[in-house]
């Protein structure tokens, strides 16, 4: 215990010595190379994680920055995404109450899949200072080259050996492009999702945006680190993002003041590429690729409604909504069934278990945090958005493309969220987080600036 104590202390320490610190040691814990629910966890009363030790230490290191004066404090910053944030983490821990009363055992081990959206306030004096803004950025796009690269010598490696760290890799992070398998190299290259995937899909939004709204030095540079992330959504096989980042792009163009220019840019770009899955969507060499069909398959709409992927969504959201309509208000709270259940072969036998996680990420809100919850968070995505919006109109100069990352990448997310579990995980949780409090910053700085 005594070891423990003064190795928590040293770590503490450690983690004050820059005010970007905590934050990225947070968000590079859970949102990087390891699977979080993978994590060890100590045999302590409430069963704490790692993620839980670091996400204290994280806080207590944050605590000293401010004292000694190296970073603002949270008063210097808009009041209503903070208030927002707040009322969202009580309604999450709400959720545990609620929970508890209807029978649920694991309750607090649910609601940690939200907790790491409390680094908001870590990220949001860290991003209060230009230089370390820039520094971050920076930082951001170098992880995710670094994550795409062993994600795809992850495909070509198969299971042996494992550049992740996740204690059962064939559940999500490396499978057959079909699904589950015993060999994902099966069917050709695997599909590959690593925990870090959201760092990819965020810079991947970034750097799309740099390049409209952008300065024109670094364009070669940034658009050869758009092409890594873009191979890295194409090996994770997720077409959610396609359409996320399509619609974040959408949104910020007409979003922005010279709405014209960029719609008509977009509504070219859409054209050419229904153009094209058109030409190539009957070739057989592409049919046989499994990454290219996955691709094609979004243009095939009817294919896609009839997929086992969305019919088995649709099952979950029915289920959801007829919980729901016994309790409206506080949902049935964190570790509560809502219906649906899966038939798991384990030790010779088939067991009817009941399914944790739903894939509408707003349904899950509204079951795990109650109405409460679900308009908070909402509310806060809309008036992120709407920061971002008042920085890419105001910034002429050189760093408008940032507001636009900012309304690209909260899009994205958001919609990709209504089919795929992107926030109620904690590697999405850190990194949401992160973007959120930078809207916040450039909101300050619309504000000095008036």
């Amino acid at each position: 215990m005594v070891v423990g104590l003064v190795t928590g202390c040293i770590f503490i320490v450690a983690l004050a010595q820059r005010p970007w610190l905590p934050y990225v040691a947070c968000a590079a814990l859970v949102s990087t190379f390891a699977t979080p629910s993978s994590l060890p966890q100590f045999g302590l009363p409430g069963e704490p994680a790692l993620t839980d030790f670091v996400l204290f230490a994280a806080f207590a290191a944050w605590l000293l920055v401010i004292a000694r004066g190296e970073a603002a404090r949270p008063s210097a910053f808009p009041l209503a995404p903070q208030l927002l944030m707040g009322i969202f983490l009580l309604a999450a821990m709400g959720g545990i109450v609620v929970g508890t009363a209807n029978g649920a055992q694991s309750a607090v081990s649910g609601a940690r899949d939200v907790s790491y959206y409390a680094v908001f306030w870590l990220a949001l004096t860290m991003f209060g200072d230009l230089r370390q803004r820039a520094f971050i950025l920076k930082l951001a796009a170098i992880g995710a080259v670094v994550l795409v690269g062993a994600q795809v010598l992850q495909g070509i490696f198969g299971l042996h050996p494992m550049l992740f760290y996740d204690h059962d890799p064939l559940r999500e992070l490396i499978r057959c492009p079909s699904g589950g398998c015993a060999d994902p190299k099966a069917e050709g290259f695997p599909r590959v999702r690593p925990p870090g995937l959201v760092l990819i899909y965020v810079v991947a939004c970034f750097a799309t945006s740099y390049l409209l709204w952008g300065p024109r030095h670094r364009r070669r540079l940034v658009l050869a680190l758009l092409g890594v992330c873009m191979l890295g959504i194409l090996v994770s096989l997720n077409r959610n993002m396609i359409i996320g980042l399509t619609a974040g792009l959408v949104l910020a163009g007409l979003l922005a003041s010279r709405r014209g220019r960029f719609a008509a840019v977009g509504a070219v770009l859409i054209v050419v590429a229904f153009s094209a899955l058109e030409l190539v969507r009957h070739s057989p060499s592409l049919q046989q690729n499994t990454i290219a069909a996955r691709v094609l398959s979004i243009e095939a709409a009817g294919q896609v409604e009839q997929s086992a992927s969305i019919q088995d969504r649709l099952r979950e959201n029915n289920a959801a909504l007829k919980t729901l309509s016994k309790s409206r208000i506080e949902g049935v709270g964190w570790g509560v069934s809502y219906g649906v259940s899966d038939f798991v072969f384990e030790d010779g036998v088939f067991t009817d278990v009941e399914r944790g996680f739903i894939h509408n990420q707003y349904l899950g809100l509204w079951l795990r945090t109650g109405i409460l919850g679900l308009a908070s968070f909402v509310a806060l995505l809309g008036l992120s958005i709407g920061y971002g919006t008042r920085y890419l109109r105001s910034r002429q100069e050189e760093d408008a493309w940032i507001g636009a990352g900012v309304i690209t990448s909260l899009t994205a997310i958001a919609v990709s969220s209504i089919v795929a579990i992107y926030v109620i995980e904690p590697s999405w949780a850190a990194i949401t987080a992160g973007l959120l409090a930078l809207a916040a910053n450039l909101e300050r700085d619309v504000l000095r600036d008036t």
